[in-house]
């Protein structure tokens, strides 16, 4: 079975100010989103329902042409998403965003 960690090499991960501002101020927080990340690599997308997981395999087994990886975990600041998608701006590059998800 692929991973997400099989295509890591040409990702670039970028984050919202709200979250890079509370990584700065809250050391917990800063560990569970190096963990939600690690996770988000390995496969395991947190919390979310059997038709996403399978949605999301689908894009690794595709390099995500076309489609996009998404989790979601809970940290003591609340819940944050973790999205890897091609960024076609810069030709196929991967970059994977870190966000509140009431900031998605």
């Amino acid at each position: 079975m692929k991973k997400l960690s099989d295509i890591q090499e040409r990702n670039q991960t970028l984050m919202t100010r709200t979250i890079n501002d509370t990584i700065a101020e809250n050391e917990q927080f800063a560990k569970e989103v190096t963990e939600a990340l690690q996770r988000h690599f390995n496969n395991d997308f947190g919390d979310l329902v059997q038709e996403d997981i399978e949605a999301n395999m689908r894009g690794i087994e595709t390099d995500l042409e076309g489609d996009r990886v998404l989790s979601k975990y809970s940290t003591c600041e609340g819940n944050i998403y973790i999205i890897t998608e091609l960024y076609q701006a810069e030709g196929f590059d991967i970059v994977t965003n870190i966000l509140f998800c009431d900031e998605y």
